[in-house]
């Protein structure tokens, strides 16, 4: 029987047919799994129908997979890849720009808040931004999963190529994790609308079994030189190698199996010119890799290795990426709500510090408190950058913000980004205009603050796949920005607003954004703050001011941290 104590995660493969649940355990185990054919392409075409939002339907689709694992565990992180974050899904998801390293810590999630209170993070999927531009949903996190990026496991030397066939083959070159080039071919749909809807169906019958020879003819001929001019050339004799014995009727369909997926091999073998390839990897279904793997056979290329179902691990792998879940370490017998231990990539020479939660857009499954504390560092100069960065990250803060009417900020953000662990996220303030959203993402910022809320500058940092965190002084700002893709508004100026105005807002403004008051906040009343709604907190020169020691920058930051976890222990507890 399933041990729902020990599950530690929600992972759905949601794709155009079908939706896959798995409920995991330690190490991405999984515990449970359950299917439903209700893609995207049916949860799309029900709502339409009905004349319903298709948001409704994927939320009822969810409690249906999903409810009762909920129930007895309601604060489960929940994460999804596929065809959920399409501009036919639940909700659209931005795409990466290649290169994209799959591990990576710093990219955003798009959050879906359901009724019960809990958060999906969709995956975002990947994009070839090229003259005939290529796209992946779903099969990114295969890829992850197929590579066995685990403990004990090095990639980093290891040039690859992973093919995922299926409606939508899909040919991924990975160095190390990172997807450097792919290719789509839809040989699946083609099959499926020349074996049923062409002339070439006519004279074809199932047999139920597959005819490895009729499908091996079908690579003959699709790899030989004198037949020229590709599928279009070749499906043809389907139909005449039928009318002329040369093909039974239940041998049809396996022979145009043999014709396509042996023309896309041949297609696909730009991918392999002038690189090494360490190994070549299929993941899919045994039946339809076992096609593939004739193929490369056929073509001379490389034996592949057969990887089975990938995608939970490839969702674990990226939700411990993402901070979602700890990877588990078995030396630790820590209490669940004890301190992280510091980690060999972010040693902390003082441990019995609280840690701030990573601010990013998948980083919380408790959105109303989980946010964590930025600290604005309003004058800090590129040579003081590295000292003060690390001062504030061993006291526990993950959030840093250069306004860019500091000196220099575009290269003191960059300093800082090169400087401090993966797990820290470093952004601009003050950014006005749409061209500043784009110098500061070339300098390396992952978080866009406005002092108000335009949105243009919204939008184009939402397009470059950061964090955007508008100032809103009024509710209509508030969904002004909400409306332009904001999921977090910076609350300016706070002592304006006022706490009781806060309460207010938090009656209308949806529960899933998150409220982050800037002014006026310190250690003495973040906690009133918590308690009206503020799920996160900008700190400014209560903190730092240029010139300040480093020393007392620590003292401020260690009193602010026991502040923030004071205040978030008092919130759970009143929970």
């Amino acid at each position: 029987m399933t041990s729902q104590s020990r599950a530690r995660l929600i992972a759905l493969d949601w794709g155009t047919t079908s939706c896959r649940a798995f409920l995991l355990g330690d190490d991405g185990a999984v515990l449970a799994e359950r299917r439903q054919q209700s893609g995207v392409k049916a949860l799309t075409a029900s709502a339409a129908s009905a004349g319903t939002p298709r948001t409704q339907a994927f939320e009822r689709a969810f409690e249906q997979l999903c409810g009762d694992w909920l129930d007895l565990s309601p604060k489960l992180p929940v994460i999804a890849c596929g065809m959920v974050g399409s501009n036919r899904g639940w909700v659209e998801t931005p795409y990466r720009s290649l290169p994209v390293d799959l591990v990576a810590s710093t990219f955003v999630m798009t959050r879906v808040a359901t009724r019960d209170g809990s958060l999906v993070h969709i995956i975002p999927g990947l994009i070839a931004d090229q003259a005939v531009p290529d796209v992946i949903r779903g099969e990114e996190t295969q890829v992850l999963g197929a590579l066995g990026v685990a403990a004990g496991v090095d990639n980093a030397g290891l040039d690859r190529i992973v093919l995922l066939p299926g409606t939508h083959s899909k040919w991924v070159r990975v160095a190390g994790t990172t997807v450097t080039a792919f290719k789509t071919f839809m040989t699946g749909e083609f099959f499926a609308l020349l074996s049923t809807e062409s002339t070439l169906s006519q004279l074809a019958s199932t047999s139920g079994e597959t005819d490895w020879d009729a499908f091996d003819k079908g690579l003959d001929v699709a790899a030989s030189a004198a037949s020229g001019g590709g599928i279009l050339a070749t499906a043809f004799s389907a139909r005449t190698f039928a009318m002329t014995g040369g093909l039974a009727a239940d041998q049809v369909e396996d022979y145009l199996s043999g014709l396509l997926i042996g023309d896309e091999v041949a297609a696909a073998a730009p991918l392999w010119q002038g690189v090494h390839v360490d190994e070549v990897l299929i993941c899919g279904e045994a039946e339809l890799s076992e096609r593939y793997r004739r193929a490369l056979v056929k073509f001379a290329l490389p034996t592949p290795r057969e990887v089975s179902d990938s995608a939970a691990t490839g969702m674990w792998r990226i939700a411990v990426a993402a901070g979602l879940v700890r990877q588990h370490d078995p030396s630790r017998h820590a209490s669940p709500d004890s301190p992280a231990s510091p980690t060999a990539s972010a040693p902390l020479r003082t441990t019995h510090l609280p840690r701030a939660r990573k601010l990013t857009e998948a980083s919380s499954v408790t959105p109303r408190a989980e946010i964590g504390l930025i600290a604005i560092l309003r004058g800090l100069t590129v040579s003081d950058a590295v000292s003060v960065g690390e001062c504030l990250y061993e006291a526990g803060f993950r959030t840093l913000e250069v306004p860019l009417n500091s000196p220099d900020p575009l290269p003191t953000i960059s300093a800082l980004k090169k400087a401090l662990p993966a797990n820290c996220l470093v952004g601009a303030g003050t950014v006005l205009t749409v061209e500043q959203v784009r110098q500061c993402h070339d300098a390396g910022a992952q978080i866009i603050v406005s002092p108000n809320t335009d949105t243009a500058v919204i939008a184009e940092t939402v397009r470059l796949g950061m964090l955007s965190f508008p100032g809103a002084a009024t509710p209509s700002d508030a969904f002004a920005a909400i409306g332009a893709g904001a999921t977090s508004v910076k609350i300016f100026p706070a002592d304006q607003v006022g706490i009781n105005g806060l309460k207010a807002w938090t009656a209308v403004v949806p529960k899933h954004i998150d409220l982050i008051p800037v002014g006026g906040v310190d250690a003495a009343n973040i906690g009133e703050w918590m308690s009206a709604g503020a799920t996160g907190f900008g700190i400014g020169s209560s903190l730092y001011k240029p010139g300040i020691a480093v020393e007392d920058l620590r003292q401020r930051a260690v009193a602010m941290m026991a502040a923030w976890t004071s205040a978030l222990d008092s919130t759970r507890k009143s929970e």
